[in-house]
């Protein structure tokens, strides 16, 4: 839309808007009421029919005027006063130009979208831009501390800005909120349409992840402005190690996040299947395991001798006569070991040229093991997993023709190659399909519970799709993200917490729209009680070759129709929170750490005695010598009037339970009650064995409306000294998702976490924030006017800025506008 009075010529002096806007530096001095008095005055003057929000980051100031009828909206765009890169252009006009040019693709025409370019009344420009974005912002005070004389690794460019370099910001940030795109797909793979678990949201995007890593400084101050810009939900891809609350940037940031309303939504973290090894365990913060699709990108090998090994992959290689010839297979064994993980640098062109090479997981990345068989003169590859890895199968769209097979076909296939004299094989590639393997399953990576700080809370709280994700990506890496892939898609594939994560945050922005009063609690309830412990076969989730039990899935796969309309939820104040520290036995200074405040525990738990959180489900702890607990939890109606709900009992083995009352009749809605429940030993072998635990489950159901309501999961074990994982450590944060292999192989992973413990970074960002922190002052911002969700995105890198331009067209592809390729799997969830 052009404004009222203006003239398409390119450069423009003055406009109807010019004397309402200000500098950055105006909104502290004026405030946000006043500005947004100003805004109104802009909208009477001119065909805007809302003003949306104004938007401060450190490079631009954004006055944002929307037209309803129009896909793509208004922007003024002020720049910062001070930049110097208009210099290398011949005229602001370049300059703004290029700046648009920049945020487009390259058939795009920059000034088909520029209105207006100011060189007088301010140092900006009015265009034509996509509403998805609302915010980016970058933090890097800790990291520009910390790797002081650090280089890195990588080739590819680090941009010292929010715009995405790695291109997992942008994967989780459309995963969450994306909007609709038709035909998406990776090189084929995958078609359908995609978006985003609520496309109808806002997304603001906060990079704190650089080369070496992720500070905590940069982490919590990033959250810190995150609660100050008014988001709703708070996604955050990052995991780590178990470590106390207290020492827990993102629990205590959380904690606050909490205190302001805000849902903040974790990945669990990526060390499974080894117990114990779930990270962000705070019982204010939603943890989400991660799970198997039922869809599968079948690249199976034959060998010679007829024997067929299933394999996966995303190769373009279907059809492809020179991607699907029988080849020499060989596997270079029983020297160095980088020979066997196809480490640059180790395999001999001699013995590799032509030949379809046979790769171990570990060390490197899988597409990365790719590139180096293609860079020795190889032809093929054959990625096996090892007994680390199982049969885990997370695919990539090799740089050659590529599959990833089994544990078990590993075994197969080096026997073969053992065996016969000259071993050779071919890879036959079979595109996807769907519904045809047992899904959801708990992945193999996903970090297992129970919580190594805090034992009487089940953590994961539920698992969501995380392998084989498809999702948006920019446009300055190929889909395997390596600096060699000159391949340009918009969308690829990546497997991890970090990919599960935002499924469950974008449904926790679509739950918060449906119900914009409920609490972060009652969201993450509503979640957890309605997941779903079957199948879409109806059997067992699984996990690996058995049952998945509660450490590995928590209260179950989520599931967002019911989610919606749960019936009953467990709602917990902030102060509860801190109820439940003092029970844990934290210390005042330990309190303080999280809460920012100086409260006595004594004075808390005298005012709570019996004091359980309530948190939907239960985690038992028998000390030794005890024989029942009791627990009590209460429920809130937020369905139908008048409704009635009887108890079910799967009681634990070697457990008696009693629940009083057994019938919940409420009168009206918003209506809470109370019930308890008692835990029994009877079985004389769980006194005694200090390592045993089972499982059980309790549901509310009402069959009027068919609500079932489900503490799904009651976990009883001894109290014991250690638990499977001892490491006891400050966090570092790093980045656990690797962008070029798509999941950390796990010995890369604990090779780069303790060289960081080596180093000590986390000391350095501490004292980073700490000087950060005195001196940070915010100012709130306005929320987005509307009916959409804001929510904020915390990860590896901030989405790209790239907008996806089509000539003609009124929709804008943003990669943060693009999203997941939509499959409905057996929970209805529509996932990439």
């Amino acid at each position: 839309m052009r404004m009222p009075g203006a003239t398409p010529a390119r450069s423009v002096e003055k406009g109807p808007a010019s004397e309402l806007l200000l500098t950055c530096s105006s909104v502290i001095k004026y405030g946000k009421l006043h500005i947004l008095s100003l805004l109104e005055k802009l909208v009477r003057k001119s065909s805007c029919t809302t003003v949306a929000w104004l938007l401060q980051i450190p490079q631009l100031c954004f006055l944002v005027c929307s037209n309803a009828d129009d896909t793509l909206q208004t922007y003024l765009v002020q720049l910062h006063p001070d930049a110097a890169s208009h210099l290398r252009y011949g005229s602001r006009l370049q300059w703004h130009l290029s700046l648009i040019t920049e945020f487009a693709e390259e058939e795009c025409d920059a000034s088909s979208r520029l209105l207006y370019s100011y060189t007088s009344v301010m140092d900006g420009f009015a265009a034509q831009l996509s509403w998805k974005l609302i915010g980016a912002r970058f933090f890097s005070k800790g990291h520009n501390v910390g790797s002081l004389g650090a280089t890195s690794s990588k080739p590819l460019a680090e941009y010292v800005s929010p715009r995405d370099s790695r291109g997992h910001g942008t994967h989780t940030a459309s995963t969450a909120g994306g909007s609709q795109v038709r035909a998406a797909s990776v090189l084929g793979f995958g078609e359908g349409d995609a978006r985003g678990m609520a496309p109808g949201a806002h997304i603001a995007v906060y990079k704190v992840c650089w080369f070496s890593g992720c500070y905590s400084s940069d982490i919590l101050a990033a959250m810190d402005a995150a609660i100050v810009d008014g988001v709703d939900v708070l996604s955050l891809s990052l995991g780590g190690f178990p470590v106390p609350l207290y020492e827990d940037t993102i629990a205590i940031a959380s904690f606050r996040a909490t205190e302001h309303g805000i849902s903040v939504i974790c990945s669990a973290g990526n060390n499974g299947p080894s117990q114990g090894s779930v990270a962000n365990e705070a019982p204010w913060v939603a943890t989400i395991g991660a799970s198997t699709l039922d869809r599968r990108f079948g690249a199976a090998v034959r060998l010679r001798n007829g024997k067929l090994l299933y394999g996966e992959s995303m190769y373009p290689g279907k059809g492809l006569k020179s991607a699907e010839r029988e080849l020499d297979l060989v596997y270079l064994s029983g020297g160095n070991q980088g020979s066997e993980l196809c480490l640059r640098g180790y395999l001999p062109r001699a013995q590799v040229q032509g030949k379809m090479v046979v790769c171990d997981r570990g060390v490197n990345g899988r597409a990365e093991k790719g590139q180096a068989v293609k860079e020795s003169g190889g032809a093929a590859m054959i990625l096996a997993n090892t007994d680390i890895n199982l049969e885990e199968d997370s695919v990539d769209a090799h740089v050659l023709p590529a599959t990833i097979i089994g544990f078990d076909e590993a075994v197969q296939l080096k026997s073969y190659i053992n065996s016969t004299e000259k071993p050779r094989a071919k890879i036959i590639f079979g595109g996807n399909s769907t519904r045809k393997a047992r899904a959801p399953a708990v992945a193999l990576f996903s970090s297992r519970g129970p919580s190594y700080t805090d034992p009487s809370v089940l953590k994961p709280d539920m698992i969501a799709p995380g392998v084989n994700i498809i999702a948006a990506w920019p446009q300055n890496l190929g889909p395997t993200g390596l600096s060699e892939d000159f391949r340009r898609v918009n969308f690829t594939v990546m497997s991890g917490t970090s990919m599960s994560c935002p499924h469950v945050s974008g449904l926790a922005a679509l739950i918060r729209s449906a119900h914009p009063h409920w609490s972060p609690a009652a969201i993450k309830s509503a979640l957890m009680t309605t997941a779903d412990i079957l199948d879409h076969r109806g059997k067992s989730i699984m996990d690996g070759d058995k049952p998945a039990d509660i450490f590995a899935m928590g209260t179950g796969h989520v599931n967002p129709e019911r989610a919606m309309n749960p019936g009953l939820i467990y709602d917990i104040k902030p102060e509860e929170y801190v109820t439940h520290l003092c029970s844990l036995g934290y210390s005042k200074l330990e309190l303080l750490s999280i809460t920012q405040r100086n409260l006595s525990c004594h004075e808390i738990l005298q005012k709570n005695r019996g004091f359980s959180l309530n948190y939907p489900s239960f985690s038992i702890i028998f000390s030794k010598g005890e024989t029942w607990k009791m627990i009590q939890r209460r429920v809130t109606n937020v369905g139908t009037p008048d409704s009635v709900y009887t108890v079910q009992i799967i009681a634990p083995k070697g457990v008696s339970i009693r629940i009083r009352p057994t019938r919940l009749k409420f009168d009206s809605t918003n209506q809470t009650l109370t019930y308890r429940v008692w835990f029994i030993l009877k079985n004389i072998d769980m006194q005694e064995d200090s390592g045993m635990y089972s499982q059980g489950y309790l549901a509310w159901v009402n069959k009027g409306n068919h609500y079932r309501s489900s503490s799904d999961n009651v976990n009883l074990f001894e109290e014991r000294t250690e638990f499977s994982c001892t490491l006891k450590i400050m966090r570092e944060s790093l980045l656990i998702q690797r962008v070029n292999e798509g999941l950390c192989d796990y010995w890369s992973y604990w090779e780069r976490v303790w060289h960081s413990l080596a180093t000590n970074k986390w000391r350095k960002g501490a004292k980073v924030h700490r000087r950060q922190k005195e001196k940070n002052i915010h100012t709130r911002q306005p929320a987005p006017v509307g009916r959409t969700t804001a929510v904020g995105v915390i990860s590896g890198s901030a989405c790209d800025f790239s907008l996806r331009l089509r000539r003609r067209q009124a929709r804008v592809l943003l990669p943060t506008a693009a999203i997941v390729a939509e499959f409905k799997d057996s929970s209805g969830l529509g996932v990439g």
